[in-house]
């Protein structure tokens, strides 16, 4: 009689990794470096993309400052010139004999819009003409102003026109003592936004009435 084979019992297959005994198959050590240098990587990542949002912040408000002071500098520099042609060597003992100036319409946006129907009839600032503020009403010309990644270009526009003496946010149809010039410097080829700065000029004792 042949020998009896008694049955594999369930709790010891034969088969590794079944049963009650069975032992795990240690983890590849190419997943464990697969998941280590995973780790890296996006820990890299995130310290790029934070070295590059500070970096982007520092740009742009060196280009803010930039503009701002070019538009400042630009004021600056118009304190200089006399308030009217008619004032350059003299008095002036009436408004009449002020230089006419249009008026410029209501609202920020619309007198700079103005300047597309008036640049024509002016020469840019560097070919000369300019001997008092009304020269400068209508300029459009480029400005550079060195950073520290480079230079920054920069477009220079000027509006002059008269403002009643007793209100200086209300433009004068009529030659009055003071004139309000408004400048906006806006960076060239990159998004930002334009600096805008107004400033008052007074005709002084130059104008006697």
């Amino acid at each position: 009689m042949g020998r009896e084979i008694a049955p594999a019992s369930p709790w010891h297959s034969p088969v590794r990794g079944i049963g009650p005994n069975a032992t795990r198959s240690p983890m590849p050590q190419t997943l464990l470096a697969f998941i280590a240098l995973s780790l890296v990587m996006m820990l890299s990542l995130h310290q790029q993309r934070q070295s590059l949002h500070v970096q982007t912040e520092r740009i742009e408000s060196d280009v803010d400052r930039a503009t701002l002071q070019a538009a400042d500098d630009h004021l600056d520099a118009l304190a200089a010139l006399p308030f009217d042609e008619a004032t350059r060597n003299g008095f002036v003992p009436s408004p009449i004999g002020l230089t006419r100036i249009p008026v410029l319409p209501t609202g920020l946006t619309a007198r700079f819009d103005s300047l597309g129907l008036r640049r024509a009839l002016h020469l840019p600032l560097e070919a000369g003409g300019v001997d008092d503020l009304d020269d400068l009403d209508g300029r459009v010309f480029e400005r550079v102003r060195p950073l520290p990644d480079g230079n920054l270009r920069l477009r220079v526009e000027t509006v002059v026109g008269y403002v009643q003496e007793s209100d200086s946010e209300t433009p004068s149809a009529t030659a009055t003592k003071l004139k309000k010039v408004t400048v906006r410097v806006t960076p060239l080829g990159l998004d930002a936004d334009p600096a805008v700065l107004s400033r008052l000029y007074t005709c002084g004792s130059a104008c006697r009435w």
